[in-house]
């Protein structure tokens, strides 16, 4: 596929925005030199490895704007989308590596694009993949193109795909199990709407008579959305926790903490087993890079025991899966004392689940089950 232009070298700049971070040379599809142009700017990766060399952190950052080998049907994605793995990085650098997430992108150093008339906020991407990505299923008329689309740099595990609808950028995702991750992102995100927390909002849609969830892009040109992950990686000071990190940017920020403990609330509550540290996180603007907000949450999916049978929700072994996800332990009462959400206000809420599409038997001892759970997070 590539084989011709691997055999050349060619000249590329990491941008951010249109500040020239780093300047790279490619020869024979391997990365050979680099050299920084704007340290400040460059991915937060280069300043986690600070005393790594710039190659292999360009490397590591490229590595990430492709999909992961954790896809589901990971291997058969690969072959609709003809890419094996020595074609990776010529991959990344044909799709300019633009993303919905950061304004972060590569382009030819004699090339003259700029980031107004590359960003996928406001230019359109290709829209006739889209089966790809949701079903691995290739379409007639693919031949061998380079997918011009952000979904390329989508993380995770259930197929999804970006998709302009009405002019706006939205993300449909698919389920793994009978539908129910897109159900649940549905029925959280009601839930933690109506209990006052800023969340994403995801509805039940289709994509060619299939059943997915959608949800608005939440980033924009202007703004890097930053995972906690990385930012904890980078800003934990010496003898600090990772949650009193993340405790004390918010404290600088809303001049408290709640937003971190609403959402861990919520997460034991709804039996969310998937809110690792790349699942929540922090919005920057991306031209001072100063931070400037909680992300909206985001990735409920695999809440209210998704891929339990009917007599297996709300059992003990559930309990210690989402009581001891590193990012609080009950036993250790990491949230007592900092309840935010009023047990109530949460009750009368959890009637949403009664509302959602589940089979009648499902939906009642699910909703059983969160109200147990949420009188074990408010006992003394």
């Amino acid at each position: 596929m590539f084989e011709e232009k691997n055999n050349k070298k060619d000249r590329y700049i990491l941008k951010h925005k249109d500040i020239s971070c780093l300047v790279f040379e490619v020869k024979n599809g391997e990365i050979t030199q680099t050299e920084i142009k704007n340290n400040e700017h460059l991915p937060l990766i280069f300043h986690i490895k600070k005393n790594e060399k710039a190659k292999i952190n360009l490397q590591s950052w490229i590595s990430r704007r492709i999909i992961p080998a954790s896809r589901m049907k990971y291997d058969r994605l690969l072959e609709c989308l003809r890419i094996n793995d020595l074609e990776r990085l010529e991959f990344v650098l044909e799709n300019k590596a633009l993303s919905l997430t950061d304004c972060y992108w590569i382009k030819k150093e004699q090339s003259n694009y700029n980031w107004g008339n590359v960003n996928y906020y406001k230019n359109d991407f290709n829209q006739d993949l889209i089966n790809i990505y949701l079903d691995s299923t290739i379409s007639p008329e693919y031949r061998n193109l380079i997918p011009l689309t952000p979904s390329n740099t989508l993380d995770g595990y259930l197929p999804k795909a970006w998709v302009i609808r009405n002019g706006e950028r939205w993300l449909y995702k698919r389920s793994s199990i009978e539908n129910r991750e897109i159900l649940n992102e549905v029925i959280c995100s009601k839930i933690l709407k109506e209990v006052g927390i800023d969340c994403v909002e995801y509805i039940l849609t289709d994509y060619k008579g299939k059943e997915s969830s959608a949800c608005k892009c939440i980033g924009n040109e202007n703004i890097d959305i930053i995972s906690a992950n990385d930012f904890t990686n980078l800003y934990k000071r010496e003898n600090e926790t990772d949650i009193e990190c993340v405790c004390r940017a918010l404290k600088e920020i809303y001049g408290n903490d709640n937003k971190f403990y609403e959402m861990v609330e919520m997460d034991f509550i709804l039996a969310n087993r998937d809110r690792h540290w790349s699942n929540f996180s922090f919005i920057r603007d991306a031209e001072t890079l100063k931070y400037i907000r909680f992300a909206p949450i985001y990735d409920n999916g695999n809440s209210l025991w998704y891929n339990r049978p009917l007599n297996k929700i709300g059992t003990n072994d559930d309990y210690l899966m989402v009581s001891n996800t590193k990012l609080f332990d009950i036993k250790n009462k990491i949230l007592k004392g900092r309840i935010e959400i009023p047990k109530d206000k949460i009750k009368d809420n959890l009637n949403i689940i009664l509302e959602s599409e589940y089979e009648e038997e499902r939906k009642q001892r699910i909703y059983t089950e969160s109200c147990r759970w949420l009188d074990m997070l408010f006992e003394e």
